[in-house]
């Protein structure tokens, strides 16, 4: 007998559920919460390997998987010439991402 009867009223108290769900979706994150998402990564994510959180340093995150560094090593130890750039920190969103780059030869040689 309580409930709603016009289509109108209806659909409003729906619009003003997702927003409310929405809104409490979209958390407004600081520092701290991001830094409690990327140390929750560390131990689930297998491209996080090292998380470096001091109070005088910016945080950094060192995100590699195994088979990128045993490609390197492989590529370093074998040829002579292998050039290794670093890219230039860009801003990704909050984020500041440096790249290490090499160019693979296993994959030149595939593709000549």
């Amino acid at each position: 007998m309580n409930c709603a009867r016009n289509f109108r009223v209806i659909r409003n108290q729906k619009y003003n559920a997702r927003k409310r769900e929405k809104i409490n979706c979209t958390r407004n994150n600081n520092v701290a919460d991001e830094i409690l998402d990327v140390l929750g990564m560390l131990n689930e994510h297998p491209y996080v390997q090292t998380v470096i959180h001091n109070r005088l340093q910016v945080t950094s995150i060192i995100c590699y998987t195994k088979e990128q560094i045993m490609d390197l090593k492989h590529f370093l130890t074998n040829t002579k010439n292998q050039l290794i750039g670093i890219d230039r920190t860009f801003g990704l969103g909050n984020l500041y991402v440096t790249l290490l780059v090499y160019k693979n030869q296993s994959c030149e040689e595939k593709y000549k």
